[in-house]
């Protein structure tokens, strides 16, 4: 495979869909990893993935970058689209609740594939390291919220304060957790 020695900003100004291909081919791997990173669900991932080149294939002229690099503006796109699945998630899960109907399931294959590509091993590493680096009252605030799946009312009387106190505890810990991943190459 040959390398295509053009800035994705160069790439990106031609406007044509093979050049998009090569930022495409550059980059669907970093932004899936980015995406699987904050869903945990490989078919979300590659959904999420997808919308976001096609967004940015469209919007492609409008590119504007100080280091050449796509990178930054399509995790920026993915981000939106990320907000909008989430949003759009939330009600299409309270009409199938009401409706009594099944969540949607992955087929294994669509799951090994994904996870392979994001290298999920390594990526447990990093979230053990990085966990490892919050503070015990908040880290435990996380495991009983988020790995536990408790209600707030509960993480609050397991560490003996307000439900409020809890909540922040969470948020703050998440905030860290996410800032120490961003910097996980």
């Amino acid at each position: 495979m040959q390398v295509n020695p053009l800035s994705d900003a160069e790439l990106l100004a031609q406007g044509d869909t093979d050049s998009f291909g090569v930022v495409y081919t550059r980059h669907a791997e970093a932004v899936l990893k980015w995406v699987y990173r904050r869903t945990f669900d490989p078919e979300a991932a590659a959904d999420i993935t997808a919308e976001t080149f096609a967004r940015a294939l469209v919007s492609r002229r409008r590119f504007r970058s100080d280091t050449g690099s796509a990178r930054p503006w399509l995790i920026g796109i993915a981000r939106h689209v990320l907000v909008a699945y989430h949003r759009k998630n939330k009600l299409e899960d309270r009409a199938r609740r009401r409706l009594g109907m099944p969540v949607r399931e992955v087929d294994p294959e669509s799951y090994r594939r994904i996870e392979e590509q994001v290298d999920a091993a390594a990526l447990r590493g990093s979230l053990a390291d990085a966990l490892a680096q919050i503070p015990g009252p908040a880290r435990e605030a996380v495991r009983l919220r988020v790995i536990c799946g408790l209600p707030y009312a509960d993480v609050a009387e397991r560490l003996r304060c307000s439900e409020g106190a809890a909540r922040v505890r969470v948020f703050r810990a998440l905030a860290q957790l996410s800032s120490l991943m961003e910097e996980t190459p």
